[in-house]
């Protein structure tokens, strides 16, 4: 029983590691678009902001997930 357990977690840590591949692709990709037309000084700043507030997005909503399933 217990070998079913750690199967099903890993499996569902595999996909949610997959999803969060997929939206850092994602991030990236409409960061670099927002950045292109910026100069140096702005497009610097425009990445460390965009990838900050992603990184502190997914974290706090991560957060939500988790305490609203385990209700």
């Amino acid at each position: 029983m217990e070998s079913d357990g750690a199967s099903y977690l890993l499996g569902t840590s595999l996909k949610v590691f997959f999803i969060h591949l997929l939206l850092s692709g994602d991030n990236a990709i409409v960061i670099a678009l927002a950045c292109g037309s910026l100069t140096a000084h702005h497009m610097r700043m425009a990445v460390l902001m965009g990838t900050g507030g992603a990184i502190v997005l997914r974290v706090c909503l991560t957060m939500v997930v988790s305490l609203w399933t385990s209700w």
